[in-house]
């Protein structure tokens, strides 16, 4: 868990040309899993619940 955190932080600096990132964790079971990322007006949903639902939306519009 400690690496992938370390992983996240060099990759959000690098991102946001950031010299500090401060992580905030909060374990919310309805997301499914994954990860949801908010930076500023910005957000990056790697979450389950959230493939579930574009899933679901791309099947529709197959219909």
């Amino acid at each position: 868990k400690e690496e992938l955190r370390e992983e996240l932080i060099f990759f959000l600096k690098e991102r946001y040309k950031a010299k500090e990132i401060f992580l905030t964790e909060v374990l919310d079971e309805k997301l499914l899993g994954g990860m949801r990322i908010e930076v500023n007006d910005e957000i990056i949903d790697l979450t389950v619940k959230n493939k579930i639902k574009k899933l679901q939306e791309h099947l529709i519009r197959k219909i």
